[in-house]
Formats: structure tokens, C-alpha cells, sequence
């Protein structure tokens, strides 16, 4: 995790919300994990104009789950359940989450399942959209999805800036009431293969 203002390391647990280096009350904490998976969680100043302290830190957990392949190669949404579920995380930023895509994922809402089977909150932005061929049917969607034990209040999705043929990629944004305060979380999955294109949607995800 890093310090928005002096790109210093924080701890991962995040139990004060403050930078050890700058005493800065962060606006963004990103968590930027090996692969290019960010999760984001932006404190929203209190009413009063002070960040208070949570009664203990917050877990937050970032998960590519190739649209419900486990380590195995085969496809087992049960298991993918099971890993979050033995995290006991607070915040689950998920990606490569399929809604109804393809054939691959039995054209199943994702998302929906790992809500309900978890009893957790759901918001989901769609990097691939995709017209079904049955005008009848929902669309064909594939991207990010973010899992919490909180109300959310505000969700938002952004599709990343592209300058050449790479799959499109999406931004994720979630406002969640927790209490005493709102707080930002943010997923996304950057290009992979393009470090330009990687970099320029890294720069939108920074301003976002």
C-alpha cells in the first residue's frame, strides 16, 4: 500500500488511515498487486473534518478469478466461493468475472452467484459488454466485480482509455457506508501485455 503524497509504503492492515512517513490523512490508499491488480481504498473525509479510527482494521482481498477456473484448470465457482470465504475478507475486488459471457462459464451471472452464496454485497462494471445474438436475452458482459459486507451507497463504472487494439478494460468504483464514515473501493484489471497502454490507463485509474 502506498502513501498518495510520498509514495511511501503503509501497513497492508490499514488500521489508522494515516502515513507513518507524512502523517498525511491519505485520500487514496492503493493496494498494487504483482499482476495488475489494484484494489482501492479511498477514505472520504469525516463530516466533522477528521478521520476516526476503525474499531479494527479492515481486510481487503483481490482476486483474478479467470471466470471461475480454480488452480486446477477446470471450472469451479464452488471453489473460488470457498478461497474468499476462508479469508474472511471485508472487501473482495474481483476480476474476470463473467455475466451470462460465453460458453466457457455456462453462461451463468458470476457475479450474482458469488453474491448470494457469500451473502455479500454486489457491484459489477462490465469491461466487454457484448449484444446477445436473442434480442430477448440480457447482454453478455465480462469484467470487475467488488463483494462487501457493507451497504454500498454509489457505484460507478469507467471504461479505461485504449490508443491501440488491446482488450478493453474498465475501473470499478464502489462507495461503501461503514458506519461512522463512507469509504472509496476501487478495482480494476490494466492491460497485460502493453506496458504504453498499461500505463496510460494506470494514469486514469491515478485521477480517477
Amino acid at each position: 500500500a502506498l502513501c498518495d503524497r510520498c509514495r511511501g509504503a503503509m501497513c497492508q492492515a490499514v488500521p489508522h488511515l494515516r502515513c507513518p512517513r507524512t502523517s498525511h490523512e491519505p485520500r487514496r490508499l492503493v493496494f498494487d498487486i504483482c499482476g495488475g491488480k489494484h484494489v482501492t481504498l479511498a477514505p472520504i473525509r469525516h463530516p466533522r473534518g477528521r478521520f476516526e479510527r476503525l474499531d479494527r482494521a479492515m481486510r481487503a482481498v483481490t482476486f483474478n478469478i479467470h471466470h471461475g477456473v480454480n488452480g486446477d484448470g477446470r471450472l469451479n465457482l464452488e471453489s473460488i466461493a470457498e478461497t474468499i470465504e476462508s479469508l474472511h475478507a471485508d472487501v473482495v475486488g474481483m476480476q474476470e468475472v463473467d455475466r451470462r459471457f460465453a460458453e466457457r462459464s455456462g453462461f451463468v451471472d458470476q457475479a450474482r452467484m458469488l453474491s448470494r452464496r457469500l451473502g455479500m454485497r454486489l457491484a459489477y462494471g462490465a469491461a466487454l459488454n457484448l449484444e446477445p445474438a436473442d434480442q430477448n436475452e440480457l447482454r453478455h458482459q465480462y469484467g470487475n466485480a467488488i463483494l462487501v459486507r457493507y451497504p454500498i451507497v454509489r457505484r460507478n463504472n469507467v471504461l479505461l482509455p485504449r490508443t491501440a487494439a488491446v482488450e478493453q478494460r474498465a475501473l470499478l468504483r464502489a462507495q461503501i457506508d461503514i458506519g461512522d464514515r463512507l469509504l472509496g473501493v476501487y478495482t480494476t484489471h490494466l492491460e497485460a501485455h502493453e506496458t504504453g497502454q498499461r500505463a496510460l490507463q494506470a494514469g486514469a485509474v491515478a485521477t480517477a
